[in-house]
């Protein structure tokens, strides 16, 4: 018996983690082609190459919705599906299958607050995130707040189903850690609103004299902002690195005693559970993070996790200070994670996520 066959297309690079997670999963049900931008270049280079892969991609697609056999496949769209579904959905007869794990209308008008819901932009944004829900057979969301946002702002859904993020596959750990008395508290990411680099400078103003480090690693939109911050607070123990390779980043994760989820105090904060968090869990690393209902969708806090008040220095703060002082507990709490992110989700998690997408599994 053939095999379903997936043709996945997305506009950012094969290794970007939900590529990474949602191709192996749907590699458990179908024989999957990928057609994605080459390249992860950032600046002028990464807006370039995004503008040509997409048009790569697109032109890719209708090659292949041409031809008559292509009618028997999936056609899955990957990370920000909208534009994707705008250009492609009227030339697929397959199944067409879109990931909604973002929002538009949510990014522009919410998180990024690039501009205002009753703009040009804004209402552009909702039309986008519109279409692709009045035009998907099937859509897959990370979380059940995420899924509920959309229906809330949209109505009602075609048929979906709950694919969490999940881990890309982390390098192994280059040596063993040293022990420190001093707590190596690790955030990394690209300063967005929802992550809160700006509580996490704030918090570790409060720890100024605690002996614990923290390392910052990327930059982004609040970038600049947080490294004001630490210099006016006169910070040692705030540590910044630029973007860095994955395998440079995964060295980092492992040497780390605590990994840093999101801590802003954005909406789009409560609904989403970063990669961040499920890549340190995955690998056995404690993880502080805000306690949210997307969290609490997956994870108990005190057990699989430590969790604070989004938006709240001080409770972050108290949650590392917590932390420092109690290395036998922050490893069984480690521990239980990693059992959790084995549960709920691994690759084969992910891929029974997918089940009733496929049916049986081929």
């Amino acid at each position: 018996m053939r095999r379903s066959r997936v043709l996945y297309v997305t506009s950012r690079e094969r290794t970007y983690a939900r590529n990474q997670t949602l191709v192996r999963a749907l590699e458990h049900h179908a024989e999957v082609e990928v057609i994605a931008p080459a390249g992860d270049g950032r600046g002028a280079q990464r807006r370039v190459a995004y503008a040509w892969g997409l048009v790569r991609v697109i032109i890719s697609v209708l090659v292949r919705a041409l031809h008559p056999t292509r009618r028997r496949d999936t056609l899955v769209v990957g990370f920000l599906a909208q534009p994707l579904t705008v250009a492609l959905r009227p030339f697929w007869r397959g199944r067409f299958v879109a990931d909604a794990m973002v929002s538009v209308y949510d990014t522009v008008c919410g998180d990024k607050q690039l501009a205002a819901p009753d703009s040009t932009l804004g209402r552009l944004a909702r039309w986008l995130d519109s279409y692709l829900v009045r035009h998907a057979d099937v859509l897959i969301f990370d979380t059940q707040a995420h899924r509920e946002y959309f229906q809330t702002l949209l109505g009602a859904l075609p048929s979906s189903v709950i694919v969490p993020v999940g881990s890309r596959r982390l390098s192994p750990a280059r040596s063993a850690t040293t022990p420190s008395d001093r707590l190596q508290v690790v955030f990394a990411g690209s300063y967005v609103p929802l992550q809160g680099a700006r509580v996490i400078a704030a918090a570790a103003r409060l720890l100024k004299n605690d002996p614990i480090d923290v390392t910052m690693i990327g930059t982004g939109q609040e970038f600049d902002e947080v490294v004001a911050m630490a210099r006016q607070g006169d910070l040692p123990n705030v540590h910044f690195v630029g973007w860095i390779t994955l395998a440079a980043l995964d060295d980092w994760y492992h040497r780390a005693d605590v990994i840093l989820g999101i801590f802003g105090p954005t909406d789009k904060a409560q609904r989403v559970i970063p990669n961040k968090v499920f890549e340190a869990l995955s690998i056995g690393r404690p993880v502080i993070t805000s306690d949210t209902a997307a969290i609490r969708e997956l994870f108990v806090p005190g057990r699989d996790l430590i969790c604070c008040a989004a938006n709240d220095p001080a409770s972050l703060a108290d949650a590392i200070r917590w932390a420092a002082a109690h290395r036998a507990e922050l490893q069984a709490i480690a521990d239980a994670g990693q059992a959790a992110f084995e549960q709920r989700a691994s690759d084969s998690a992910l891929a029974a996520a997918l089940q009733p997408v496929f049916g049986q599994a081929g």
